[in-house]
């Protein structure tokens, strides 16, 4: 499960390309802080750090499936 870090990685990074001009700061520490929560297993401050419509990913080939989807399954499958 924890292979995907990337593409959620991505997801984040892109999910706030939209933003204001200037987040860029931000947006890169949001990043670096959920890639340190990933690190430490600390599912509570990885959530912390999505939105509620969060969906975990995985690449396989040339197919993406969607591995959970919102915070719930994000939790449950990060604890399991």
């Amino acid at each position: 499960m924890y292979r995907t870090v990337p593409l959620i990685l991505a997801g984040l990074l892109l999910g706030n390309c939209a933003s204001t001009p200037g987040n860029e700061g931000r947006n890169v520490q949001q990043v670096r802080s959920f890639v340190a929560a990933f690190n430490q297993q600390d599912v509570s401050a990885m959530l912390a750090l999505t939105t509620d419509d969060v969906r975990w990913m995985s690449i396989n080939g040339d197919a993406v499936s969607v591995e959970t989807s919102g915070t719930g399954e994000l939790r449950q499958s990060m604890q399991a």
